[in-house]
Order: C-alpha cells, then structure tokens, then sequence
C-alpha cells in the first residue's frame, strides 16, 4: 500500500509523518530516538535514514565540484577546506557504522557541516521536493 507523499516515492508514511521524520533528522537524533517519538518500527526508520543519506549524497555529488576519488587528510573534506576532526567526532556517536554505509554517513557530514548556518529542516524538504527519493518495495 502506497500513501501520497510527495518527499518520498511509494512511501508507507504519510508526508506530515515524515516531515516528522525529517524534523528528527535534522535535529541530529539516533534511529532509536526517531523510532521513539514518531512511533515508527526501527527497521522503517533505518529504511528511511538511509533513503535520506542516499539522496544527500547525490545532491554533494552534483554542488561538489571534485570528482572522482577525494583524498581526505586533516586539512581538507569534500569541496571545501575544513577540519577533519568534525567528521570524525560526528562519527563516533554512531559507535561504527557498516562498510556498506559509511560514504553516506560521510556525505551527510559534509552536508550537515556545509549548511551548518542554514535550517537543515527546510533543505531537506526542498530537496527532496525537488527529486524524492524512491523507496524500493522489499519482495
């Protein structure tokens, strides 16, 4: 069953339920905490967390203007000049993330430190208004 929402293609939540969602988020909250307080299954949060870092990622990779493999030391992180130590810190609340996540969790570093003066909230939904991201039915 598919609700309307135009943020995310063939959504099981309805869109005030994600604007929820993303509210969370942006506030920087853990799976757990999001789960919690929208009433979500866990699994469904992940699903849609990964959905969100998804299409953050995509959009670095087209405002970014390196391509290709980026080294990443101390002094520099994605397209702009910054300290390293942010992405870790932020990293480590996490306790580790998988192999198979890890560059989306890097990508929303990049655009959590990028747009760290503006309203995440309000990107995120411009953003996804703009290309939602499709979740994919698990058959």
């Amino acid at each position: 069953m598919s609700i309307t929402n135009r943020y995310v293609k063939r959504s099981r939540i309805s869109e005030a339920k994600f604007r929820e969602f993303v509210r969370y988020f942006s506030l920087d909250l853990d799976a757990y905490k999001i789960a919690t307080l929208t009433g979500l299954n866990r699994n469904t949060v992940n699903r849609y967390l990964k959905l969100i870092r998804k299409r953050i990622a995509e959009f670095c990779e087209q405002t970014s203007p390196g391509q290709g493999e980026i080294e990443i030391n101390e002094s520099s992180f994605g397209a702009r000049r910054v300290i390293w130590s942010y992405a870790k810190r932020r990293l480590m609340k996490f306790h580790g993330v998988p192999r198979s996540t890890f560059y989306f969790h890097l990508k929303e570093c990049e655009f959590r430190f990028n747009y760290r003066s503006e309203n995440i909230y309000r990107v995120l939904l411009e953003l996804l208004i703009k290309k939602p991201a499709q979740l994919v039915s698990s058959l």
